[in-house]
């Protein structure tokens, strides 16, 4: 029980705030798709991206990045509640700065004929099937990846292993969006680049303690009714 308690009270004030940038990333994905799906699209695609060899097995990496978000984004909740709500407040600006880019500039790539019958081309036909090639500039699977990145860098508390894993993790998945054709070389510097904004202008800011001031009365009103 006093194992539990510790984590609780590590932990589970940020279980709503971090539901909510699930939330707004689904939002942003489908809502800009929705809205920007009929409007012409601009392919920037270049000579460097077509150098880039296809590589069906980077799919692994691509796909298994949903568990390192999960994971490091929770880390970054252990952190403190300072530290976390820089953290969530940057993470949701950059979620909005994507939306915008997704409306008023939506982006395009063209995809290769997939050959073979390997486990890898399967994954990547399903992929092809469930995500329309929109929505690349920046890419999320970069700007979360930078985010997680940013989640343990420079924490004492977090085994150097670990950071050292997650910058070359973060890198691999950036680079595995090229190798499989869901986004170019500018789409992944973006979503790198906006990360990282976002995170040194919260820093700088320090407008994330409205955002903090929010989610705590939201936190304090569910431990009402939860006591009621």
């Amino acid at each position: 029980m006093q194992i539990f308690n510790k984590y609780k009270e590590k932990y589970g004030y940020a279980i709503i705030p971090l539901l909510s940038t699930f939330l707004l990333n689904d939002l942003v994905y489908w809502g800009g798709m929705a809205i920007a799906g009929n409007r012409y699209h601009f392919d920037l695609t270049t000579n460097l991206d077509r150098r880039i060899p296809f590589v069906p097995g980077f799919v692994y990496i691509y796909l298994i990045c949903y568990l390192f978000w999960i994971v490091n984004y929770v880390l970054a909740a252990g952190n403190g509640k300072d530290y976390f709500y820089r953290y969530l407040s940057a993470d949701l600006t950059a979620r909005l700065i994507c939306f915008l880019f997704f409306v008023f500039f939506p982006t395009t790539n063209t995809r290769p004929e997939l050959v073979g019958n390997s486990l890898s081309v399967h994954l990547l036909g399903w992929l092809y099937s469930i995500d329309k090639p929109a929505n690349l500039l920046p890419s999320i699977h970069c700007m979360n990846s930078w985010f997680c990145y940013i989640a343990v860098r420079g924490r004492k508390d977090i085994p150097r292993w670990y950071r050292i894993f997650s910058f070359v993790f973060a890198w691999l998945i950036g680079l595995s969006t090229v190798f499989i054709r869901q986004h170019v070389v500018l789409d992944i510097a973006a979503g790198f680049l906006l990360a990282e904004l976002m995170w040194q202008f919260f820093g700088k800011t320090k407008y994330y303690k409205n955002v903090r001031q929010f989610y705590e009365k939201i936190n304090g009103k569910i431990r009402e009714k939860l006591l009621k």
